[in-house]
Parts: structure tokens; sequence; C-alpha cells
């Protein structure tokens, strides 16, 4: 009678403490006390970190927060369980090609990163079956997440705009004329300067015929076609303010000095928003992921059983 009132403490007690080290409940997947510890050491040894919900600096952010620990394992449990429901599993042909392309990107061998990842306190195994979850993981924030992200065209400009990153200046395409100075030839300035107070708009190619010592043109005396952004900024600086068919002051350049006709002027679509469209595409995307990845754990949160007991 002793013996079996010993033994029911014993199973009741060994119950009890297994039933105490449960942090929480997903679905049917226990969270230990242990596994928080776990993780915690292998976020220290910088071992098994999944970075498909949050950049490895955010995670070791949470190292000593307990409830913030939890609260990413159960996460995980969560999108685990998603992976299942949808099918989105990995085969082990799918991870040994994704160890190897590991292996590549760090510019080692399939053996050379095995044996980096003994060194580490890690065999092949436990490696195989952290890759095999990060893969399913991706799967299941590319299907339910990522692809349903929208940037469009307004959202980039505005973003880029509000940035100031192309200025806030508008931007134009010019067909300009000029009358050229050569350096190479003497009082170049002077020459320049003396023949400005006799130019305008309607006997600027007459003169040009006589003055210019750029005579490749001698039918429109071209200088070219150019964008705002092209342009040397003694150039643009000098004609920004023009309008069709006027006349600039003498303006330096390295091979001399001209005067410069504006032939045409035409507002055209900021060069430097595009290109920047997509790095800021993907600015946006990662912006938009974050809130989306939020939302979408809260909904799955909603339609699981989780039970946290801390």
């Amino acid at each position: 009678m002793k013996l079996f009132i010993l033994l029911i403490f014993i199973t009741h007690t060994v119950s009890a403490e297994v039933v105490g080290r449960v942090a929480a409940v997903v679905n049917d997947e226990a969270i230990t006390l242990e596994d928080i510890t776990k993780f915690k050491k292998d976020l220290k040894n910088n071992r098994f970190i999944d970075e498909n919900i949050s950049p490895r600096k955010e995670i070791k952010k949470i190292a000593n927060n307990k409830t913030k620990l939890l609260s990413h394992l159960i996460n995980l449990k969560l999108i685990d369980s998603a992976a299942h429901s949808t099918n989105k599993t990995v085969t082990m042909a799918e991870v040994d090609k994704a160890i190897d392309n590991k292996a590549k990107q760090l510019g080692a061998t399939r053996s050379q990163l095995v044996n980096s990842l003994k060194k580490q306190g890690t065999n092949l195994s436990e490696y195989q079956n952290f890759m095999k979850l990060s893969l399913e993981r991706r799967k299941v924030i590319s299907a339910e997440v990522a692809s349903k992200i929208i940037v469009t065209n307004e959202e980039i400009t505005d973003a880029i705009i509000k940035d100031n990153k192309a200025g806030s200046d508008l931007h134009y395409q010019y067909e300009l004329a000029h009358i050229f100075f050569d350096n190479e030839k003497k009082n170049a300035k002077k020459r320049a300067s003396a023949a400005l107070q006799n130019i305008n708009s309607k006997n600027f190619l007459k003169k040009a015929s006589s003055l210019s010592d750029d005579q490749a043109d001698k039918e429109k005396y071209l200088l070219g076609v150019f964008k705002t952004v092209d342009l040397l900024s003694s150039i643009e600086k000098a004609i920004h303010n023009l309008k069709e068919g006027q006349i600039s002051t003498v303006v330096k350049s390295p091979n001399g000095f001209h005067i410069i006709k504006v032939n045409s002027k035409t507002l055209i679509a900021n060069p430097k928003i595009n290109r920047l469209r997509a790095e800021y595409d993907n600015k946006l995307r990662g912006q938009y992921f974050k809130d989306k990845l939020k939302s979408w754990l809260a909904d799955q949160r909603k339609k699981s059983f989780v039970k946290i007991n801390l």
C-alpha cells in the first residue's frame, strides 16, 4: 500500500513538473520553458535564427525579454501550423539544394559548411531540420503575405519626393543652340562678352555664322538636346529660368565660353525619380510587409488555439 501511494505521488509530481514547464500551447504544439531557454542560447551563439519574420538584429534585441521571446516562438508555431494546413511542406531534396546554395553564398563547399557547423556544435541533421522549417515558413509568408502586397507608382513617387531624394526642381528637356568661343583662341571670354551686347533671338543664327568657333552645324548651331540632369551645372544654372527663344548670359564650360539660345523647353518626368523607383519599391514593400505580417499573424491567433501559461 505504501509503495502504491508513493508511486502515485511520484507520478503526480513528475506530471505537475512537465505541465509547469509548458509556457504556451499553439494548437496541438507545446512551447516549453526549455524551448525558450534553448532559443535564447541559440540567439547568443548566433545559431538557428530564422529571419523570415524579423531581421536577425531585431530578434536579438528581445533575447533578454522572456515574454517577447515567447511571443516570437508562438508566431513561428502559427506559421508552422499554416504550412501544414496549406500543404506548404518541402522535400529533403529542396532542403539539400538550399544548403548547397548557402554554402556557395559563403564561398565554401558543402563539406566545409558541415565542418563549420560541427565546430559550432551543430550536426547536419539539426541543420537540415532548421532549413526545412525555414523554407516551409518562407513558402507560407510568400503566399499569404508578400504576394498580397501592392505598391503603386504613385506611392513610390510620393515616398521619393517626401524624402527629398529627387530634389524639388522641375525637370526639362532642352534643345540648345550656341555661339561658341574657344579657349584655344585668343581673348575667348572678352570676345563672348562683347558679342553678347549685339545678339538677340532674331539675329542669333546670323551672328553665330560670323562669330562662333563651332561651325560644325551651320544650319542650327546646335549644342544638342539635353535633360536637366545631363547638363553641366554652369549651363543648367544659366538656362534654368529661360523661356523658349530666350538667350543666356555668357556661360563658361571646360572648353570655352558659350552664348546659349533655348530653342525648345519641354517639361518631363523627373529622371531621378525613375532611377530610384526600384530602390523605393523594395523599401515600401519592406515597410508594408511588417504591417501585413503583423495583421496576418493576429488573424492566425484568432483562428488558432493559443494558450499562454506564463
